[in-house]
């Protein structure tokens, strides 16, 4: 139920996208503020998979068949034209959708151009991309101070946090740079946050004014290489042009920052108390985050997501891959018979059976890398793949062995609870399009609030 209305009057529109190696998904939204609080309005949203737009492309690269190295002038060149298309026409849809919902809910004869209005102003772009190109993680460093008993001054403190600065962004260089399969040098970092400090083992907001000998450092960190950085926020301001048209030409963007799900999910978490598993089932790659008392203590992702289960059902039955997630999303929504619903089952579970394994393996990583002897019994379950039955099924059901000391409580994650969440921070939450309050959308909604 719509609770207000939207006005055009002091309000600034931006869009969120998050983009993988098999769907592309964008909202239009805009915020409006007084002097006590903001409002955020979901105006309009698109979605596309990302090989519809395969034969589109003049080149004899399928969009899926990206090089099996990480770092290779081919796959950045795959990439960018295979995605610049499909990602300028979602935008534009998600445009005209809003145009169409502010129409809508103006009343019919509203004379508005909504959509001139938008693409005008648009502020900004808030992208999320494929998680094997865009990595998070979280660094800790420790600083031995010679005299312990001296009280840290301004200039201490910024000569201590320049210095570990400087090591952490190298520790993750190299880290990030072993994961991607390329050179340091051909690194971007996108961004760098203090989450944690301790002071001789007790936490402190700052070092500034503070007696001790060790300090502990806790820092999120994402990186992605320059190529992709570059062709992305190209391939998003110059969105004049798709599928092969021109389309009327429109302001270039202010703007546009790669912010990377681990920020988002930490910002949304702040003072909020939450300790779990907050897993996101992607199309290609699961993202896994380790949270203690609102705090992201380790990042795990690994390649298994929904596609697998599509190309699946795609291969046993002889369906192509479009007909393949109809059934798969068919299934999710119990739309089928008893005997469709047995068929599908048998086909999936062992797909599902080895996307388990592969998750109890990095969360066994986490176990003896020092995160504890068990892990949080609450999982918080979202992404594309999370509205299959059987996966939130198996992670309640599963054999875990001495992973978690007994069976977890399993939560679908939807937008509606991170919009509860910032209503403390009077941050409020409108959703005009009625339609995305579904998990797969979560993350997408973690970004309009971290924007």
């Amino acid at each position: 139920m719509v609770n207000a209305r939207f006005s055009f009057k002091d309000s600034d529109y931006f869009f969120s996208l998050d983009l993988d190696r098999e769907t592309i998904k964008v909202l239009i939204f805009a915020v409006s503020q007084d002097k006590e609080s903001k409002k955020i309005w979901i105006l309009g949203e698109s979605s596309r998979y990302l090989d519809n737009f395969g034969e589109l492309l003049g080149n004899p690269f399928s969009p899926l068949n990206f090089s099996e190295s990480r770092y290779s002038a081919v796959d950045g060149a795959i990439f960018k034209e295979a995605t610049r298309n499909a990602v300028c026409k979602t935008i534009d849809e998600a445009i005209k959708a809003a145009e169409n919902n502010l129409k809508k809910q103006a009343g019919e004869t509203a004379k508005n151009n909504w959509k001139k209005r938008i693409t005008q102003q648009l502020k900004a772009g808030l992208i999320n991309l494929p998680a094997d190109i865009f990595q998070a993680e979280i660094q800790t460093y420790s600083f031995s101070r010679p005299r312990a008993e001296l009280v840290i001054n301004k200039k201490e403190a910024a000569e201590i946090q320049s210095f570990v600065l400087k090591e952490i962004k190298e520790k993750s260089r190299q880290s990030f740079a072993e994961q991607f399969g390329c050179p340091p040098e051909h690194l971007s970092f996108a961004s760098y946050r203090l989450i944690e400090i301790k002071i001789d083992g007790y936490k402190v907001p700052e070092i500034f004014g503070y007696q001790g000998k060790v300090l502990e450092f806790k820092s999120l960190v994402t990186s992605l290489p320059e190529f992709h950085l570059s062709d992305t926020r190209e391939m998003v301001e110059d969105y004049q042009c798709y599928a092969g048209n021109a389309a009327p030409k429109r302001k270039k963007l202010l703007s546009v920052k790669t912010i990377h799900e681990a920020e988002t999910l930490s910002f949304a978490l702040e003072g909020k108390g939450k300790t779990g598993l907050f897993i996101d089932v992607g199309a290609n790659w699961t993202h896994v985050f380790l949270v203690r008392n609102s705090q992201i203590e380790q990042i795990a992702e690994f390649e298994s997501g929904g596609e697998k289960f599509s190309r699946a059902l795609s291969q046993q039955l002889g369906l192509n891959l479009p007909q393949a997630r109809i059934l798969k999303e068919s299934y999710s929504k119990k739309l089928l018979s008893e005997e469709g619903r047995v068929r599908v089952r048998e086909i999936v579970f062992p797909e599902l059976e080895i996307w388990f394994k592969s998750l109890k393996s990095k969360l066994f990583s986490l176990q003896t890398a020092g995160f504890g002897p068990l892990l949080p019994k609450e999982i918080f379950l979202f992404g594309n793949g999370s509205e299959l039955p059987e996966i939130a099924e198996i992670l309640a059901e599963g054999d875990w062995g001495d992973l978690i000391a007994s069976a977890p409580k399993v939560t679908l994650f939807y937008p509606a609870e991170v919009a509860k969440w910032q209503e403390e921070n009077k941050i409020f939450f409108e959703d005009i399009t009625q339609k995305i309050n579904q998990p797969k959308n979560t993350n997408l909604i973690l970004l309009c609030f971290y924007g």
